[in-house]
């Protein structure tokens, strides 16, 4: 890894411990009561700082990219479902669901363009935590499940400020496919529960959060392999 990579990825780092303070102390406060716009406001202002402060980074050429312009849009997407809490269901399950797509189309775009970056890895990695979050705050905040529900929001978080305090051995999980299927999967299950279908909605909820929950016990597990 070059000097230059390596200052990237310490800051992209730092950035993604403080957001994960921030989120943390905001699930927090959303268990309180308050209002979902002004999550909203809070993510558009720390993504904000992360998009500017990282330019020279965005990809190889320093242009922001298709890739991460599509990242943008999901990212977008995913803020004006919680800026809007009571939209109707058909549109707020149509919306979550073109979020789940845009997720697939960033990936390719970068890797067929040649726009790989750790920023652009990063940035898609935090939508990807801020959906969870956000459809768990929707099924919160909609009376269609129990706090619980916020907890696999939570867990990149946690798992952050985990590695931050602990220092295991290495700093940063390995990106595996698994992984990816494991973040669709859940991200699926949660989506359909925005439907109206009682009697699957809890058990699709528990089931994803177990899957979750093992995927970061076993990142976990790695970081402490040398």
């Amino acid at each position: 890894m070059s000097p230059a990579s390596n200052v990237t990825q310490v800051r992209l780092i730092r950035w993604s411990e403080f957001q994960a303070g921030i989120m943390l102390a905001l699930i927090g406060l959303a268990l309180l009561g308050m209002p979902l716009p002004v999550i909203v406001i809070a993510l558009a202002a720390t993504f904000g700082l992360l998009i500017t402060s990282h330019r020279a980074e965005w990809t190889p050429g320093a242009a922001f990219g298709a890739a991460n312009a599509a990242t943008l849009m999901r990212l977008l997407v995913i803020l004006g479902l919680l800026a809007w809490p009571r939209m109707e269901t058909l549109p707020k399950f149509t919306l979550a669901l073109f979020a789940l797509v845009l997720d697939g189309v960033d990936g390719r775009l970068a890797h067929h363009l040649g726009l790989c970056s750790e920023f652009g890895e990063t940035f898609d990695k935090e939508v990807d935590a801020v959906f969870t979050l956000v459809l768990g705050l929707l099924l919160f905040r909609g009376g269609l499940l129990g706090p619980w529900i916020l907890v696999p929001g939570g867990l990149r978080y946690a798992f952050i400020l985990f590695v931050k305090f602990a220092r295991p051995p290495k700093s940063q999980e390995t990106r595996t496919i698994l992984g990816k299927v494991i973040c669709v999967v859940v991200l699926s299950a949660l989506i359909l529960c925005l439907l109206p279908i009682p009697r699957l909605r809890a058990p699709l909820a528990i089931v994803a959060t177990v899957v979750l929950c093992g995927s970061f016990a076993l990142s976990s597990r790695e970081l402490y392999q040398r």
